[in-house]
C-alpha cells in the first residue's frame, strides 16, 4: 500500500538511529540494499536482493543539512548562521553549568562537529525539562525550529561507497516528496513505477 512517510512510524527499520531522530534516506542505491539486508537480518525475513519497494524523494539541499562529522566551521554558511541561532538558545545554560564544560571547550576552541551541536542541544534540554525518554526526538525537534531541517552523514558501514555517498536523516516529515515509487522482483528489473509531477499529476509505468 503507497503511504507517506512519517515520523510516527520511527523504530519500524533496522532499529537504530545512531545519528539523530528522523527519517533516514541515502543517496545511493548500494547503500539501500545494505540496510535491506539489515533490517531483513533483524526481522528474520528473506527478501531476494533486487525484489521490493523503493521511493525516489526530493528533501532539503545538502548545504541545509547539519553535517555530522565535519566542525560546524568547516559547514555551509547557512549551517553557520542557523548554528549561532541554536547557539543563542543553549549557550547561557552551557556557560552556567559545569556539566556542560566540555562542550564549551568545543565551542571556545573551533572544534564542535554537527554531532556535538546535536547532544549538546540534547543535553540541555534534557537538563532542562527532565525528560530523559525524549531527548534525542526533542534535540532534532529544537534544531528543526531553529531552521536546520535535518543531518547529513557518511556511515563507517557504508564508506565504501564512494566519498559521494551519503545519507540524511530528515527530522520533519512535511519536508519530504515523493517522487516516484516502484516495485521490482528477482531479475526482471522494476515491475512498475508511478511518477508524481509538481501538478499533483502522476504517471503509472508498467
Amino acid at each position: 500500500k503507497f503511504t507517506p512517510f512519517s515520523l510516527e512510524k520511527l523504530a519500524k527499520g533496522d532499529g537504530n538511529q545512531n545519528f539523530g531522530w528522523g527519517i533516514y534516506f541515502t543517496n545511493t542505491k548500494e547503500i539501500a540494499e545494505y540496510y535491506k539486508k539489515v533490517r531483513d537480518a533483524l526481522t528474520g525475513e528473506v527478501v531476494s536482493k533486487g525484489k521490493g519497494t523503493g521511493y525516489q524523494v526530493e528533501i532539503p539541499e545538502t548545504s541545509e543539512m547539519l553535517d555530522w562529522q565535519k566542525p560546524i566551521s568547516e559547514q555551509s554558511d547557512f549551517i553557520k548562521q542557523k548554528t549561532q541561532d541554536v547557539l543563542t538558545g543553549i549557550l547561557p545554560a552551557i556557560q552556567n553549568d559545569p556539566q556542560f564544560s566540555d562542550y564549551l571547550e568545543l565551542i571556545n576552541n573551533g572544534l564542535m562537529t554537527g554531532e556535538d551541536l546535536y547532544y549538546a542541544v540534547a543535553a540541555v534540554l534534557k537538563s532542562q525539562t527532565n525528560d530523559y525518554k525524549d531527548f534525542d526526538k526533542n534535540s532534532a525537534e529544537y534544531l528543526n525550529s531553529k531552521g536546520i531541517p535535518g543531518v547529513s552523514f557518511q556511515s563507517p558501514q557504508t564508506e565504501d561507497f564512494g566519498k559521494d555517498a551519503r545519507n540524511f536523516v530528515i527530522f520533519d516529515d512535511k519536508l519530504i516528496k515523493i517522487t516516484e515509487y516502484f516495485q521490482s522482483q528477482d531479475g526482471d528489473g522494476p515491475l512498475g513505477r508511478i511518477r508524481f509531477g509538481n501538478d499533483r499529476q502522476f504517471r503509472i509505468d508498467l
